[in-house]
């Protein structure tokens, strides 16, 4: 019965593709709900084919490919990956990192959208979509990056907490919205150099139940890392308090465009 009303609703008030604008999207032909068939199989070509990213903070790091054995008959191709800059000048505790690519374009107007009052339902989708394209992942719970109480009065909701949800629907994985605490409120790390970042996070989160992250592997939902330094804040949090691995997933890795790799 609830399946039918909803192909009802569907019918009388069409979704639109959030990426393209233009395709209805057909919920029985996408794995995300505002987004195409056809528009997630293209955002999930372009994060496959998106430039070397650091395995622990996503962040574009130089490559080298060159002919090795060419003297042989069949000669093969060899990668060879250069140190990650960002990960070696901050040294990141989390231990792996997925983005849907970089803060530009499409993804960039979305997640602009996704904080608007109307963009919920965006913010959500892109969870799903970020959870698609991550897949299944050896982890036990999601945790959003939380948002202090008198900011969340302003905005109505968390759209960390949106996006943990739509991921958390896609991969299977527990989602905990209440476990980390924005203790105390922040300056918005927008207006702020590397190195006041890291200064303004510090000691601004807070676990509620230390015992329920111990021996577990958690993963931390944002919609945009920049520098990383709330991301690594609370990844030393939970290693503190005893949480065998931290992985971060985001929406977009910032700091770098692709045009420029």
């Amino acid at each position: 019965m609830i399946r039918f009303l909803e192909s009802f609703k569907d019918i009388l008030f069409p979704p639109v593709c959030i990426t393209c604008r233009n395709c209805l999207v057909d919920s029985s032909g996408s794995r995300v709900d505002l987004v195409c068939g056809e528009c997630l199989e293209k955002h999930l070509r372009l994060s496959a084919a998106g430039p070397s990213r650091c395995r622990c903070c996503g962040y574009p790091v130089a490559m080298l490919e060159h002919a090795a054995g060419a003297e042989l008959e069949f000669a093969s191709s060899e990668k060879i990956t250069f140190d990650c800059l960002e990960c070696r000048r901050w040294g990141f505790r989390f231990s792996t990192s997925y983005c849907l690519g970089a803060y530009e374009g499409a993804l960039q107007r979305m997640v602009l959208q996704a904080k608007l009052l109307s963009g919920a339902p965006i913010a959500y989708a892109l969870g799903q979509l970020l959870g698609v394209m991550v897949g299944e992942l050896e982890a036990d719970m999601v945790l959003p990056v939380p948002m202090h109480w008198q900011r969340r009065l302003s905005r109505q909701w968390s759209t960390a907490e949106l996006i943990g949800r739509g991921f958390a629907s896609r991969t299977g994985l527990s989602l905990r919205t209440n476990l980390l605490q924005a203790c105390r409120r922040t300056e918005k790390q927008g207006t702020l150099s590397p190195q006041q970042r890291l200064l303004n996070v510090r000691g601004a989160f807070r676990l509620r139940r230390r015992d329920l992250v111990q021996d577990r592997q958690v993963v931390l939902i944002d919609d945009v890392m920049t520098t990383g330094a709330t991301l690594h804040e609370i990844t030393t949090r939970l290693l503190q308090a005893g949480a065998t691995r931290v992985l971060v997933a985001v929406i977009c890795r910032a700091g770098w465009n692709e045009s420029q790799v």
